[in-house]
């Protein structure tokens, strides 16, 4: 009865960790463009990571 448990339960963790990697990987940092009605949209990162105090 114990092994369904954990096989589910490292089956769910395996696929967070997949998605958070497939989201991590295909997200871009650099400043992107964004064709809309009211022209060329620039979006701007403002911060780069933690900043120290």
């Amino acid at each position: 009865m114990r092994t369904p448990v954990l096989l589910v339960t490292i089956s769910l963790a395996a696929a967070i960790v997949l998605a958070t990697l497939a989201i991590a990987t295909t997200t871009r940092g650099d400043n992107a463009a964004f064709e809309s009605s009211a022209g060329p949209l620039t979006v701007g990162t403002v911060a780069g990571g933690p900043v120290h105090p």
